[in-house]
């Protein structure tokens, strides 16, 4: 299912321009009230985006002379016109779910910072990255629209159609108060007209933004509910059954935990190597009685674990810096402290902790982690298998131009 990658390309497409309002900013995620388990989504990045275009972009250029254009498809149905308010009177659609239409507009708005990126691709790669990065968009909406409209139909049905309002005044407040104030903080735009004017300058429509995140937190809200039963049905035997199933992802390692301080020979307060180790045992017998070693480390330190508070390099075996220290330090128990000499001088070590080799023990932390995974796995599963379904059952038209 393709939610979370339409909320993403929502949400970069606004950040790609609204920069611009007076500041350059660095645009942090930007994330709506989700109480749902559903599948982790980053939603300040294109699910489309190359790997060298990063998640959050602070400026905005109009293309020259490669503007982005949606394909030319028929303009809007008469039928459906009168049931359809836009601003511009010539607008084009995507696809007709259901006789409620996906107008192009929405489509590259979701779409926008894919397109912009496939912008610098040579032909005819360009070409097809485009067509795929817009006929994913326009799909993930046309889900959303069938959830929604399943979901508005249920709730109408049972005679709650109050609760359609009240679900659509829940989003637009989230909307105000979790998104709308950080843009317009980050943009340092002061009044949403200000927003607003600015954002239309680059054609890019809040009131487009605004409903494409409004919609998507309404999907989210009734996904929720249709997955939660199946949730709640995980039980002790479910996460033990799976726990049996699956040892790989329960085996742990060797590994250690460790402090590290290193004495440099050279160092012109040691008059000899000798007394240079003098001052190491020192430290380590210093250590051994309760002081703390990030503040030895601190003060005496001649390498750079001071930068990471006395923190060692590496965990497990192979991984070790430097890899001299690694045989000793798998031989030391919790708080045991020892020195290892170089050639340029000691490292001296504690263990923080050790764990060995073996089975993660099923305690509550482990339970919990399975019980999450399994949450995910059955949310994701059962939000397909809805999706598809009311797919299915749908009648979807496709314009001109789209698949």
């Amino acid at each position: 299912m393709s939610m979370g990658r339409l909320m993403g390309s929502a949400l970069i497409a606004f950040c790609l321009t609204a920069c611009g309002c007076a500041a350059q900013p660095r645009f942090g995620p930007v994330d709506g009230v989700s109480p749902v388990q559903l599948p982790p989504r980053n939603p300040m990045q294109s699910a489309d985006a190359p790997p060298d275009v990063p998640p959050s972009v602070t400026r905005f250029q109009k293309p020259e002379g490669d503007a982005i254009k949606p394909p030319e498809v028929p303009p809007l149905p008469e039928a459906t016109q009168a049931n359809y308010v836009v601003g511009e009177p010539a607008a084009r659609v995507g696809a007709i779910v259901n006789n409620q239409v996906v107008l192009n507009e929405e489509v590259l708005a979701a779409a926008y910072p894919g397109l912009m990126a496939a912008r610098d691709l040579p032909e005819p790669d360009r070409t097809q990255k485009r067509a795929e990065i817009w006929n994913q968009a326009l799909n993930a909406l046309i889900e959303r629209e069938v959830v929604l409209q399943d979901a508005f139909a249920k709730l109408e049905k049972a005679g709650k159609k109050t609760a359609v309002e009240k679900l659509k005044q829940e989003a637009g407040e989230q909307f105000e108060k979790t998104v709308l104030r950080q843009w317009m903080k980050a943009g340092n735009c002061k009044t949403q007209e200000e927003l607003r004017d600015f954002l239309k300058k680059q054609g890019v429509s809040l009131e487009m933004q605004r409903r494409l995140w409004e919609r998507h937190y309404m999907v989210e809200q009734y996904l929720h509910a249709r997955v939660h039963p199946f949730i709640e049905e995980i039980g002790p035997q479910q996460i033990f059954d799976y726990y049996d199933k699956h040892p790989e992802e329960f085996h742990r390692p060797d590994s250690v935990q460790w402090q590290d301080l290193f004495i440099l020979t050279s160092n012109k307060r040691y008059a000899t190597p000798a007394a240079a180790r003098r001052f190491a045992e020192e430290l380590a017998e210093r250590a051994r009685n309760g002081e703390d070693f990030a503040k030895l480390a601190e003060q005496f330190d001649d390498g750079d674990s001071s930068f990471r508070k006395g923190e060692g390099i590496g965990a497990k075996r192979g991984e070790i810096k430097p890899p001299e220290v690694e045989s000793l330090l798998f031989q030391l128990n919790d708080g045991e402290t020892a020195v290892v000499a170089l050639e340029r001088g000691f490292h001296v070590i504690r263990v923080v902790h050790r764990e060995y080799e073996g089975p993660t023990p099923l305690d509550e932390k482990t339970q919990k982690q399975i019980k999450e995974k399994l949450a995910n796995e059955i949310a994701e599963t059962e939000m397909k298998r809805l999706v598809n379904k009311l797919k299915h059952d749908a009648i979807i038209v496709y314009n001109k131009g789209e698949n």
